[in-house]
């Protein structure tokens, strides 16, 4: 595990997550891996928590502060070749991080390395995952013409893969100070990397995604129920778009001494043709940003956020969750010519039968 002294976990957290949080550094501990923890929580993550981490872990708390600005905070912060901008409730495989260090210490051409993802949950004992829900193709080759690889981009989620710190830091120049859609912020960092270079996928499973508890509709101020071309196309959002667009193109331009123009046609054109595929899968939808309030809402509004949960906790304790048991999914996966190391099951079932008790 030695090739982790070169890694960097960048955890954001929020609404007292904490449990989440101490369970991520728990799976890393005695790892060598160096954890940045950024809390937006209105109260600290308690000394009890806290005293348990590594000595390689770094706590933020920075209650009520722009997700960015923490984010930014956190990437100056990183001293490691290479950086996992890691959710707080989600797991990789520890061995295929390793893989993909290995890969980016053997091939300097690669900015980016990550593996196939699923889903998962947990209900008295047993895991469950999301039917068939995974990105399991194997990605076309890259070449060096960076429309070809925008457009490939298209295809995974590599935004939470392994990267050079230093390319993160390069993509991150320019963020705009407001971002409303998170599509946007998954699509503009890989955007960033795609057009200066190459990524790789490993054809096996490494990401654990959670869903164990409701996704919030809005985290740290950020809107997470509109999609990339309300975003694209809605009037509120122009002077944000053009932000943005301009950021890359000034970022891309300076790194690269490319054209401007030819830089900003291409991703103009990646813009446009995103937004043209989020219209097909989700229907040319418009979102409102001060919808009407129903009671139901208005109920939820004034009702403090522990009694929602509470309320959710008990109604919904005896229900298993939405999906299917993980040695199905894992079957489907290995079905799709995807490896799977049983071992990181196993050890992802105990991990979360102790999280439990």
């Amino acid at each position: 595990m030695s090739l982790f002294k070169d890694l960097s976990l960048i955890i954001a957290t929020y609404g007292q997550r904490h449990h989440f949080v101490q369970r991520t550094c728990q799976y890393w501990k005695d790892s060598g891996v160096h954890i940045l923890i950024l809390d937006a929580s209105v109260s600290p993550m308690p000394a009890s928590i806290r005293d348990k981490l590594s000595s390689s872990t770094t706590y933020f708390h920075f209650p009520e502060v722009d997700y960015f600005i923490r984010l930014k905070t956190a990437i100056e912060q990183v001293k490691t070749k290479y950086v996992i901008m890691h959710p707080d409730d989600d797991f990789n495989f520890k061995s295929v991080v390793q893989k993909c260090i290995v890969e980016l210490e053997n091939d300097k051409d690669l900015y980016a390395c990550d593996g196939v993802y699923s889903w998962f949950s947990y209900f008295k004992g047993a895991l469950y995952s999301l039917k068939e829900k995974s990105i399991t193709k194997t990605m076309i080759p890259l070449t060096e013409d960076p429309v070809q690889r925008l457009e490939a981009s298209f295809s995974g989620v590599f935004l939470y893969g392994v990267w050079r710190a230093e390319m993160l830091k390069t993509c991150f120049k320019r963020w705009p100070q407001k971002v409303s859609s998170p599509a946007v912020f998954c699509m503009v960092f890989q955007w960033c990397l795609a057009y200066f270079g190459k990524w790789k996928t490993l054809n096996e499973l490494m990401w654990m995604r959670s869903y164990e508890v409701e996704p919030s509709t809005e985290r740290d101020g950020i809107k997470r129920s509109f999609y990339f071309h309300e975003w694209y196309h809605g009037v509120p959002y122009q002077q944000e778009v053009e932000e943005t667009i301009n950021g890359m193109v000034s970022t891309i331009a300076e790194t690269s001494k490319g054209d401007v123009r030819e830089i900003r046609k291409n991703l103009v054109d990646v813009f446009s043709k995103n937004s043209e595929l989020s219209i097909e899968e989700f229907g040319n939808s418009t979102y409102n940003p001060n919808p009407p309030l129903t009671w139901r809402k208005y109920l939820l509004n004034l009702l403090p956020m522990s009694w929602i949960r509470t309320y959710r906790r008990l109604r919904y304790k005896n229900t298993p969750p939405a999906g299917i048991l993980i040695e199905n999914q894992i079957a489907w996966i290995k079905e799709q010519g995807v490896l799977v190391d049983d071992r990181n099951i196993k050890e992802l079932h105990i991990l979360l039968s102790d999280f439990y008790k």
